[in-house]
């Protein structure tokens, strides 16, 4: 059963990240394009996707590899969010979409950490040291799916359009729950109670006024991100980009992504945390300039924007993470983590859906693009973020500098 496992992780990422790459970046100009929803009701619905950080934790500390192996529940996790992500495509009624989504990412969500479960449990048993050839077939599946749907799918003369993304989406998923049952179950399966959810030390540890500076920059960060993926696909049709285009143009952040998080730890040891995370939330600053004057710089400057995704990622959320990692003790670092990723992609990504939803509906009646007003309060968010780095956030070295790869890599 061993026998080939890398490479067998490698499909699995893969696929992981393509299915959820089918659906993240167009799903906002399905929900407004497609099904005629309101900006309000297409944030809410995105909203849904913050569940999964109240999920997960839940499932962390009383499911996995306590009740059943995480390598079983992330097939059964696919299995069922095949069925809803292809029940989503048949159905028009906002209520429907709403509690629908809503039921896609309680099985989905948890996905992303259990995928980095498997891999690294069973990298463990290998004495470690193959993560990174392992993750970056993540990120390829991310690129792939952009490529594969708008230039094969896109292109076929019975072509449904973006309703087909969630169709091969689901598709993958149901590829993705038999090629996990190709895994090694791991042995160990430990009793797990609900006082591990969130110990007390860990609290302790987020209250710290370094690291508890890092967690709202992580809150501002992640709505803005949710910001850049509600408006992107929109925008982009808005200035009259192809279907066709639209996916690869939202894929070309992944590429620079690549070549940050290689070079994150020297650049942090050059640099320090808090330059570095300021470069990061400089690049957001720069995307959503380009987004705001989309409706009168040549098209070469907004696809700009676009470009620098990642980078944003690598010098934001994925720093935070290592920079808060720093001041964790071994018997506190789940803990750490889990509140982080509730500040963040839990009331951050609550936040920056529903506000972009509310602001695009209020500016749509103005200006060129209609997202006037979302990208300058986008714009007013990264400055106050900006600041609050510059000011409260130290430069100190971590003890131990922890891999940046087992932050959220698929949710973007």
């Amino acid at each position: 059963m061993q026998r080939f496992l890398v490479p067998r992780l490698c499909v699995m990422y893969f696929l992981q990240c393509f299915a959820m790459g089918a659906v993240v970046p167009i799903f906002s100009l399905y929900l407004r394009n497609d099904l005629g929803f309101s900006g309000s009701q297409t944030g809410l619905i995105l909203s849904m996707a913050a569940v999964s950080a109240f999920v997960s934790p839940l499932v962390w500390a009383v499911v996995v590899d306590r009740v059943v192996s995480a390598e079983r529940l992330l097939a059964l996790s696919h299995a069922a969010g095949a069925a809803i992500m292809f029940g989503l495509s048949q159905v028009q009624d906002f209520r429907l979409v709403l509690g629908g989504y809503l039921l896609y990412m309680v099985c989905l969500g948890p996905t992303i950490p259990l995928t980095n479960t498997v891999v690294f449990g069973h990298l463990q048993e290998r004495g470690g040291g193959e993560f990174g050839r392992i993750r970056v077939f993540g990120t390829l599946g991310w690129i792939v799916v952009a490529w594969f749907f708008s230039f094969f799918w896109l292109a076929r003369v019975d072509s449904a359009g973006f309703v087909d993304a969630l169709r091969v989406s689901a598709a993958a998923s149901a590829v993705m729950f038999l090629w996990s049952l190709s895994i090694p179950r791991r042995r160990e399966i430990h009793p797990g109670s609900l006082s591990q959810l969130i110990p007390r030390a860990a609290v302790q540890v987020v209250l710290k006024p370094q690291v508890l500076t890092v967690g709202i920059a992580m809150l501002l960060i992640a709505a803005l991100d949710r910001i850049y993926v509600y408006g992107g696909s929109p925008l982009l049709a808005a200035l009259g980009v192809p279907s066709q285009a639209i996916m690869p143009i939202l894929s070309l952040g992944q590429v620079p992504e690549l070549f940050a998080l290689f070079f994150l730890g020297s650049l942090v040891r050059r640099w320090g945390y808090r330059r570095m995370v300021m470069l990061g939330i400089g690049f957001q600053l720069f995307r959503f300039t380009a987004f705001l004057l989309g409706g009168i710089l040549p098209l070469p400057l907004v696809v700009a924007g676009f470009s620098v995704h990642g980078l944003t990622y690598a010098f934001g959320i994925a720093l935070c993470s290592m920079f808060a990692d720093a001041h964790c003790a071994p018997e506190n670092r789940g803990g750490v983590h889990q509140l982080l990723e509730l500040m963040s992609f839990g009331f951050g990504n609550i936040i920056g859906n529903v506000g972009a939803g509310v602001l695009a509906e209020v500016g749509e009646p103005l200006g060129t693009t209609g997202f006037e007003v979302l990208y300058g309060v986008a714009l007013a968010v990264g400055i106050t973020a900006l600041v609050l780095v510059r000011l409260r956030m130290p430069d100190a070295s971590p003890v131990v500098e922890p891999e940046p790869t087992e932050t959220n890599t698929c949710s973007r």
